[in-house]
């Protein structure tokens, strides 16, 4: 009988580095074709949207000397202090926006939301140096409804309006635009027929769900192609932890579910 799908399978071992992985470059030169199956996340539930992803390093400049000698200085730290509260303003306002995409439930609700995390700080030298310089660093997930260019820039005008209170020599901000957001229906054709798979193999339904992690498929959505991102772990795997761990049974079903879709059932009209 003739193949129902003409298949390509991409492996690509840089999706954890972002900016512009091999998924990116793939995309770009058009050798992803067709509906994607990405094979990442928790065994039987099917991501249908993710977060995006940009981080910011913000470093605030002084002027060091002994601490004896306190007002020849310019602390860093401390004027760090308010740049950080106005960072901490906006967090407030972030998280009380919500997509229209379902998650698993916190104690922010049943929707997917944005995230501003302040992950990474330093400075100072030695107990008795008033610092000349102190940076952090915050992880920005935003969800698909916002606007990344809106996202730098009000993220730029809380740490401008720190400054503003601060009496640092100098704020500056560096931005890495991580992974693009992405969302797509389980309506979807291919998210539908992956769907069918699971219940076909294990007899379970599947969950519909996203998360607020980031992936190398929201470039490759927005390229124009449906993704339906599934994998073979669970929440026990202890995802980049000591042991992360997958288990034979899922690697079966997940084996067995993907020869489901693509030899058993009906072949659908794809565009490319």
């Amino acid at each position: 009988e003739p193949y129902s799908y003409d298949l390509t399978c991409v492996m690509c071992t840089d999706e954890e580095v972002g900016v512009y992985p091999g998924a990116y470059y793939l995309a770009d030169k058009g050798y992803i074709r067709g509906d994607v199956i990405c094979g990442e996340m928790v065994h039987g539930v099917i991501g249908v949207g993710f977060a995006g992803s940009v981080h910011f390093k913000v470093t605030v400049k002084g002027r060091s000397a002994h601490t004896a000698m306190w007002w020849t200085a310019v602390n860093a730290i401390e004027n760090a202090l308010p740049v950080l509260e106005e960072v901490l303003k906006l967090k407030e306002r972030v998280i009380a926006r919500r997509s229209e995409v379902p998650t698993i439930p916190t104690p922010l609700g049943d929707r997917l939301i944005p995230l501003l995390s302040l992950n990474m700080m330093s400075g100072g030298v030695k107990e008795n140096v008033i610092p000349s310089e102190c940076s952090f660093s915050v992880d920005r997930r935003y969800i698909p409804e916002e606007d990344e260019e809106q996202v730098i820039s009000e993220f730029i005008e809380a740490v401008e309006a720190g400054k503003a209170r601060s009496k640092a020599l100098s704020v500056e901000v560096d931005t890495v635009r991580v992974y693009k957001p992405f969302k797509v229906s389980p309506e979807a054709p291919i998210v539908r027929k992956l769907a069918e798979a699971v219940r076909h193999v294990t007899g379970r339904q599947p969950i519909f769900i996203g998360v607020a992690g980031s992936t190398d498929m929201g470039y490759v959505a927005q390229k124009g192609h449906d993704v339906a991102i599934m994998g073979v772990g669970d929440v026990n795997s202890n995802f980049h932890g000591a042991d992360e761990n997958i288990k034979i049974e899922d690697m079966l079903a997940y084996a067995k579910e993907l020869i489901y879709l693509l030899c058993f059932q009906p072949a659908f009209n794809s565009p490319y």
